[in-house]
């Protein structure tokens, strides 16, 4: 696949907004040095990202697992941030 487009992601994720969140959460993954099996060909970790979401080289119940995670992990700062600001 030489050009990723949203059609291609839309097949396999209906929801544009959910394609957005799992998408992000894997290019961060990418980021954070993760490994891909997809040649990177000079591309950016978030089409990369897109390509293994289209090329379904990533089960997306991982990427939402991960992406819960992340949020429990911001929620749980922010209460720690409030509880310090209280003392």
């Amino acid at each position: 696949m030489a050009r990723v487009t949203i059609e291609d992601c839309i097949k396999k994720i209906s929801n544009p907004f959910d394609l957005v969140l799992y998408a992000s959460q894997r290019a961060k993954e990418l980021n954070q040095g993760e490994i891909t099996d997809l040649d990177k060909e000079n591309d950016k970790n978030t089409v990369i990202a897109l390509r293994e979401i289209a090329q379904e080289k990533i089960p997306l119940s991982y990427l939402k697992l991960e992406l819960v995670k992340s949020f429990q992990k911001n929620i749980a700062m922010l209460e720690d941030l409030e509880s310090e600001k209280k003392k």
